[in-house]
């Protein structure tokens, strides 16, 4: 290994565990090809296929590594987070789990509030599934090859499976008076979710 992440390709990262959500913390370093950009505080797989340069940073694991089963595990269905699809249109939020806020508000919320992540964390129930998340875009390089398209050459990898942990959406808009009575008669409504990132074509509003 080097400091440049160059040796890191083609690696395989070890994830003992069988459960995703007690897996060893992997020591993954900054890329290189971070550098001078705005993320280049974030540790990186080197092995992601970089799909768009060097940023923003829009990746997809090797298929060879996807489907790999990793050492001590019976099979390959979980999908280790350092190989995890990412699809940005920008830089990462630097976002710190001390300040960060939650805010839920709107025409139909009764009392609008404003959540830490530890209030989110110990007041609310918590629940945890596997999800399987797919680009849209998935295999669109061999789409193009018969007709060009709107977008970039995603291959086949562009998938993934892991165990996520979370305070349901349904119960966080029912403690602040919205649920499925209260919106029983409205045609039409939708929950927007607006992030920190900072985006020229960024929407969010009433």
């Amino acid at each position: 290994k080097n400091s440049r992440n160059e040796g890191r390709e083609g690696d395989v990262v070890d994830m003992p565990k069988e459960n995703a959500a007690e897996e060893a913390v992997v020591e993954i370093p900054v890329d290189y090809r971070d550098a001078k950009t705005p993320d280049d505080w974030i540790p990186r797989d080197g092995r992601m296929v970089r799909l768009t340069g060097r940023h923003p940073f829009n990746s997809e694991p090797p298929v060879k590594d996807l489907v790999t089963i990793p050492k001590g595990r019976s099979n390959c269905f979980l999908t280790p987070a350092n190989l995890q699809i990412t699809r940005n249109h920008g830089s990462v939020p630097k976002l710190s789990w001390d300040t960060h806020r939650l805010g839920i508000e709107g025409p139909l919320v009764d009392s609008p509030v404003s959540l830490s992540m530890d209030a989110l964390t110990t007041n609310y129930p918590t629940t945890e599934f596997p999800v399987t998340i797919s680009c849209c875009g998935n295999r669109r390089k061999e789409m193009n090859m018969i007709k060009q398209t709107i977008g970039f050459n995603w291959g086949i990898g562009a998938c993934g499976t892991m165990v996520y942990k979370g305070v349901l959406l349904r119960d966080l808009l029912a403690s602040v008076g919205v649920d499925h009575e209260s919106v029983a008669d409205i045609t039409g409504t939708h929950v927007e979710f607006i992030g920190n990132e900072d985006l020229g074509n960024k929407c969010g509003g009433p």
